[in-house]
């Protein structure tokens, strides 16, 4: 990838552009250098349009600094709702030098409309969510493509930074100083901040600015009350309360940017830095003092029907026997002999708790003594006692063909008589049966299916999960099917990662080549066409690589072709026949691959080189009586390996304690292994490992409790993990809770 122009400089604070010119601003490494971004690696080009860091130093010194990847389709849609922003800053600038406007009728419908911007930021929602609700927390958030952070801090340190500093300027220590504010308290807030610097002509200008602001506040601080008790909390909270805050949020930022550039270009012209300096620090005291009136106020207002008031954490479990973190230190995946144990916080006499704070991230966790002496617990909205109980991090399954219409049990009962699986897809069953019924049906009768199939997903204890296209084959239906996916996303409590498999089979009437040219030339340009335009998120591309389906070269085509508009690799390889897929697939970089039941040695060595995931299904292997994928001899040689159901119409499970229950039978792994495989493994094959798979501080609060003395009930019993399984959170919410029997 090579950049041709410069890319704007999209900040938080927004402080890098000028509203009077139509510049594109760049960011410059000092004075009169401009980074030079052809100095961008292999693996950043594909993968990095935007780096947010911090502008203070970290521990390490001045070389130190924290990075998230924000991704290109994210970028895009900022960019968009940055340039309406910036447009209205402009003109509200404008006026400002010119003269009192009329600022309700020239402004409040272009700037300050809650509905106008609220519909803009729909779109990202999902993606601002993971960004900005903890834009706090960028420290555990590291590009896991630049390698390592001491990498970063060797000289020279301006070469490094012209690898990666290519935009985005985030504040977080005054970002720190909102982490327990209301939005309503944000916004006005911020908006105290951006006319305190203002002379007393322009502050009486912005006083009527300031009446709307206010009603705004109030407003969203209203819809956040209201989200309380919605019939559907979980999309209330996820949907309504995320597209108003980071809506004020980026408005207020903007206009705060505002307040630096209008003080920068025009203070000067009237009064001496100093001056105006000490005018703002006595005006900023001033404005304190009417915050504290206004807290008062939002506070009484945020007053529940029950009386009880909104809080600074969203839940605390406590007393817990054993709290099961996985990993303890940070580790984004586990391989080797380091899948042999999980870490175990065990053994106090006041049990455990977890502390999981109002954007659904954990807080704390530690000994419930300590904790108890930490924070208050009328700071808290739910506190569940976990005497006796164990809690682990919320599943994840790595691998679902979960949207489809039409059942296959007359092919169960053929398998039964002896039927393998290619026999069934050559007669026209199989996937091509699914692709029949699932192209037959409306997206709403797939989305009603999906659903469904989510909520039993949850209830089984995962809150991660890949589901897959590749029941529509041709274009219309493949689209139709990463919309359901889409839309499912947007409601369900629990994470979806969706990945685009349109190389699932050959269409009838066509050929595996003429396939590979459709999906080339047409399938993937046209949804990276609707990615780019916020229509769709897509996260993987898969392939099904095997005899009679797609070969090796036209899976590297399609594969290559995926991971060069922005998908990760997540293939089929390797399991019917040894095609050497599994090392043309180390050779892409795959993220992983699943399967591969016929994996060779030397494949086993090129997925341990390259840090593949291997993706094991023991479903598969149990359904269609296969050999199964050589997985001891995988984590001998350094192979991590993720799980996943591989729920579909051919293997009905949708249940992860099934699946480790089967993975350690039939695959020969322990029950630390199999849990890890389950957790961490699985969320780093998606690439999100940063936020799930693990009970951390700075992760999300996607946990389990268990009704069982130790964490391996849940693989023991077979089959009873609606029993075992006390709760499932999300978020920090509990989205399942079993009723206790007495």
């Amino acid at each position: 990838m090579a950049f041709s122009d410069p890319l704007p400089v999209l900040s938080l604070h927004d402080c890098c552009f000028s509203p009077y010119t139509n510049e594109t601003p760049v960011l410059y490494q000092d004075d009169h250098q401009r980074v030079n971004k052809d100095h961008l690696t292999p693996r950043s080009q594909d993968q990095i349009e935007i780096v947010c860091l911090d502008l203070f130093e970290s521990d390490h010194g001045d070389g130190g600094r924290d990075v998230i990847v924000i991704d290109k389709q994210l970028a895009a849609e900022i960019r968009t709702l940055r340039n309406k922003i910036k447009k209205a800053v402009r003109t509200v600038d404008q006026e400002l030098i010119t003269g009192p406007v009329d600022i309700e009728k020239n402004h409040t419908s272009e700037f300050f409309s809650l509905r106008d911007v609220s519909q803009q930021c729909a779109a990202l929602c999902a993606d601002l969510e993971n960004m900005q609700a903890d834009y706090w927390k960028w420290k555990v958030l590291l590009i896991e493509d630049c390698k390592t952070l001491d990498e970063l801090r060797q000289p020279p340190l301006s070469q490094q930074r012209a690898d990666l500093f290519l935009a985005i300027i985030v504040s977080l220590k005054e970002a720190m100083q909102y982490r327990h504010r209301t939005a309503g308290e944000f916004v006005k807030y911020s908006f105290h901040k951006a006319v305190a610097t203002l002379s007393p002509e322009r502050q009486k200008l912005m006083k009527e600015i300031n009446g709307e602001i206010n009603r705004l506040a109030d407003k969203i601080d209203k819809y956040f009350q209201l989200a309380k008790y919605p019939h559907n909390p979980i999309v209330m909270k996820r949907e309504i309360k995320s597209d108003l805050k980071t809506a004020f949020e980026s408005i207020m930022d903007k206009l705060a940017a505002f307040r630096e550039k209008f003080f920068a270009e025009f203070g000067k012209a009237s009064k001496s830095m100093s001056e105006v300096r000490e005018e703002e620090e006595e005006m900023y005291q001033r404005k304190e003092l009417e915050l504290k009136v206004c807290q008062i106020r939002l506070q009484q207002a945020f007053l529940s029907e029950s009386g009880k008031m909104s809080r600074k954490y969203k839940l605390l479990v406590e007393h817990a026997r054993q709290i099961v973190q996985v990993c303890a230190c940070g580790e984004r995946v586990l391989s080797g002999n380091s899948m042999k144990s999980v870490a175990v916080l065990e053994g106090a006499e006041g049990g455990y708790s977890v502390l999981v704070d109002r954007a659904g991230i954990i807080a704390d966790l530690g000994k419930s003594d300590e904790l108890a002496t930490k924070y208050n617990r009328e700071d808290v909205d739910n506190i569940i006692d976990a005497t006796g109980k164990c809690v682990i991090p919320g599943l994840v399954d790595a691998h679902t063909h979960a949207v489809w219409a039409g059942d296959r049990v007359h092919e169960f009962a053929m398998k039964l008589a002896g039927a393998t699986y290619m026999d069934i897809h050559r007669m026209g069953g199989g996937i091509h049966y699914t692709v029949n019924h699932t192209c037959a049906a409306s997206e709403e009768t797939l989305l009603s299916l999906l659903l469904n199939r989510m909520r039993q997903i949850s209830q089984s204890g995962t809150t991660f999960v890949e589901v897959k296209s590749g029941y529509g084959l041709n274009l219309e239906n493949e689209v139709k099917m990463l919309r359901v996916i889409d839309r499912a996303r947007k409601v369900v409590p629990l994470e979806i990662s969706s990945t685009y498999c349109g190389a699932h089979a050959v269409p009838k009437q066509t050929t595996a080549a003429e396939a590979t040219q459709d999906i080339l030339q047409t399938h993937i340009p046209h949804i990276t066409s609707l990615v780019r335009e916020g229509q769709l998120r897509v996260d993987n591309i898969d392939v099904f690589c095997e005899v009679g389906v797609f070969d090796v070269p036209q899976t590297r085509a399609i594969l290559q072709a995926g991971k060069d508009a922005g998908m990760q690799i997540n293939f089929h390889g390797e399991e019917l026949n040894q095609l050497r897929s599994a090392e043309m697939g180390a050779e892409l970089g795959a993220h992983a691959i699943s399967h591969l039941e016929e994996v060779s040695p030397e494949g086993i060595a090129a997925m341990a080189r390259s840090g593949t995931v291997a993706v094991a299904l023991p479903t598969t292997a149990y359904m269609l009586r296969l050999r199964p994928p050589p997985v001891r001899d995988m984590i001998a040689e350094g192979v991590a390996v993720a799980l996943g159901s591989d729920f579909n119409p051919n293997a009905h499970c949708l249940a992860m304690p099934v699946v480790m229950n089967l993975a350690c039978v039939i695959l020969h792994m322990s029950m630390p292994e199999a849990l890890v495989a389950a957790t961490i493994n699985a969320a780093h094959a998606l690439g999100q490992s940063a936020m799930h798979g693990s009970v951390e501080k700075g992760k999300w609060g996607n946990l389990l409790l268990l009704n069982a003395p130790t964490w391996e009930h849940l693989i023991y019993q077979l089959g009873c993990h609606n029993d075992v399984i006390s709760a499932v959170i999300f978020k920090g919410d509990v989205v399942h809770q079993r009723t206790e029997q007495h």
